[in-house]
């Protein structure tokens, strides 16, 4: 099941990652966000853990997971 969530920050394309919402112009997925939080760290340590990614973008990545959750639990 794929949601749709409008965004600049965040792409589907299903050549990158099968698909997987992830940063623009990276290989970063949301879902690898999420995991480095639920291992503990916090939003400004996470751009230290992948070259060329902002804390701006990490802060998208999350915008977008919670948008997308709210969408999924609506429908």
């Amino acid at each position: 099941m794929q949601i749709e969530v409008k965004t600049q920050s965040i792409v589907n394309d299903s050549k990158i990652r099968f698909g997987k919402p992830t940063i623009k112009g990276t290989r970063v997925a949301v879902t690898d966000i999420l995991t480095l939080m639920e291992a503990g760290y916090e939003l400004d340590e996470i751009p230290k853990q992948y070259k060329n990614v902002t804390l701006s973008q990490i802060k998208h990545a999350v915008d977008y997971a919670r948008k997308a959750s709210r969408k999924l639990t609506a429908d």
